[in-house]
């Protein structure tokens, strides 16, 4: 039997944060890594707001959440959030924050999702 998060099975449940981690690393780490993540919270009802809404796979990301000290070249997309499927439909936007805004405060850019508030009603 597979690994199950039961609660967002059953409640609408947002992950949200900074995994440390992307498709591109799978390699190193072949039973658990990005993509058994990524498949654990598909099987519970939950999908990658910023790579359903550009329309681009894991692994395949145009536009980097963190850069190893906060260097543009050392740019990589660790931060993620993930909603209920059904969601997705109210979705307005999902951006990422400009690197020459934040470089000052963080090596992470924020990811922003704006969600219609009739969902949570």
């Amino acid at each position: 039997m597979s690994p199950r998060i039961v609660w967002a099975e059953s409640l609408p449940t947002v992950v949200v944060g900074d995994f440390n981690s992307n498709q591109i690393w799978d390699s190193a780490r072949p039973s658990k890594n990005h993509s058994a993540v990524v498949q654990l919270l598909q099987n519970a009802g939950m999908v990658s707001a910023y790579h359903t809404w550009h329309g681009v796979a894991h692994g395949e990301e145009y536009t980097s959440t963190f850069h190893m000290n906060r260097q543009w070249g050392r740019g990589f997309h660790i931060d993620y959030c993930f909603l209920p499927i059904p969601w997705m439909e109210h979705v307005k936007r999902v951006s990422i924050g400009s690197y020459l805004m934040w470089k000052r405060f963080s090596d992470h850019r924020p990811l922003s999702v704006t969600i219609d508030s009739k969902v949570l009603a």
